[in-house]
């Protein structure tokens, strides 16, 4: 056990305080979302919003978010991360703990409106935070710990959601919206600028030039992005209601299956993130959107625990490899003039998915079965993660990046 703790301690030295803080935040911000993952449960069955209407309420979420994704990186420029962070964490308690208490769909859909564009601000403001305050040489090992932060709370984010949602489910956003306040504090508290880069590596920073790829690999990349979360949204919206309604499980059952995502993510971020370094990221992207759909396909179709359960294994771990792997090909694309509006527009692909997603999930769920939901998620991660990665040029990239 000590050789594993020292082994640990002399991989993450040198990156600074500001990093392990960053790392303690994401932890935080994964836990203030224990509700995500039974949004679309708890309209429908608690809050008795039909299917189609709750799929048009969490798309106006996602038309939210694009607008957020939009001008976020513009709002990042002009007063920073940290102030950025702590008003978006307001405006996301204000929403939660309007989701707690209304059931009228116009404002279910403004709650939703308010937490969609607080949730934007996170990642792009953690991305610049983090440039700030390390060398580029050091960011694979930063996006390391991030990584085990922000799946670790999310790990910790589901079950929690699931034991709330069981005993009192409006709870469930209260607390997230407790978490958020806390969030808010420790972004104007300890999200300080004034952590510098370790001065053994400022002459290395200067130094450091990324090779830059073409416009066109950076839309592509953005484009593969936009289906693997489109697919993800048609499953995360499906599945819930599947596992409950058509296989009579428990809401904890879909708990477990969040924490074992990131669980999963946790434990294998170092390693995906050093493996996509270390090879052509248009296989790694291939070869994990190919086990998305066998994945989905399998949850989509199963009849049984067991087969769910292998199903989903295979998508967690397709999860694992497939991000790092987007993001270090991302990132060696835009320069450091246009970094916050470069990934604020990536970002914002999510959001068109969230927006798509669960429009099509709705008509889907009202008109057939949810099972043909997720298999057709998993048909579309497939073809787009093949086509994708054939699209990109071969050059391969050994930049350590963060997502």
């Amino acid at each position: 056990m000590q050789s594993i703790l020292r082994r640990g301690s002399a991989l993450y030295a040198g990156l600074g305080p500001g990093v392990f803080t960053l790392a303690g935040f994401a932890l935080l911000n994964a836990l203030s979302m224990s509700s995500n993952s039974f949004l679309s449960l708890y309209l429908t069955a608690h809050r008795h919003i039909e299917a189609s209407v709750v799929g048009q309420l969490i798309s106006l979420r996602g038309l939210a978010a694009i607008v957020g994704a939009y001008i976020i990186g513009y709002v990042i420029d002009y007063g920073g991360p940290r102030k950025t962070l702590a008003a978006a964490y307001v405006l996301c308690a204000a929403g939660y703990l309007t989701l707690a208490t209304s059931g009228t769909a116009a404002v279910v859909g403004g709650a939703l409106v308010a937490v969609a564009l607080a949730r934007t601000a996170f990642r792009p403001a953690y991305n610049v935070h983090l440039s700030s305050i390390t060398a580029e040489s050091d960011r694979g090992r930063a996006y390391s710990l991030f990584v085990m932060g922000l799946n670790g709370g999310s790990a910790l984010a589901s079950s929690i959601g699931g034991m709330i949602m069981s005993i009192v489910p409006a709870a469930v956003f209260m607390w997230d919206a407790a978490l958020c306040l806390v969030a808010a504090s420790v972004a104007v508290v300890l999200l300080r600028s004034q952590y510098p880069i370790p001065e053994q590596k400022q002459a290395q920073v200067l130094e450091e030039k990324s090779q830059r790829g073409t416009r066109n690999e950076f839309l592509i990349l953005c484009a593969l992005y936009f289906f693997i979360e489109i697919s993800e949204s048609l499953s995360f919206f499906a599945l819930p209601i599947r596992i409950v309604n058509e296989l009579g499980y428990s809401p904890n059952i879909w708990g477990y299956m969040m924490a074992a995502l990131g669980i999963s993510v946790f434990s294998l971020s170092l390693l995906a993130s050093n493996y996509a370094k270390r090879h052509d990221q248009r296989w790694v992207i291939m070869i994990s959107c190919i086990a998305m759909c066998l994945g989905l396909a399998v949850a989509g179709l199963a009849s049984s625990s067991a087969l769910l359960a292998l199903g989903w294994l295979a998508f967690c771990i397709a999860q694992v490899f497939v991000y790092p792997a987007l993001m270090q090909r991302l990132l060696s694309t835009i320069g450091d003039n246009n970094k916050a509006r470069s990934i604020s527009f990536y970002y914002s692909w999510s959001s068109v998915a969230s927006t798509v997603g669960p429009l099509l999930a709705g008509w889907a769920i009202s008109d057939q079965s949810a099972v043909r939901v997720p298999v057709f998620c998993a048909l579309a991660a497939g073809v787009c993660g093949i086509l994708g990665a054939l699209l990109l040029s071969s050059k391969h990239t050994s930049e350590s990046v963060v997502t």
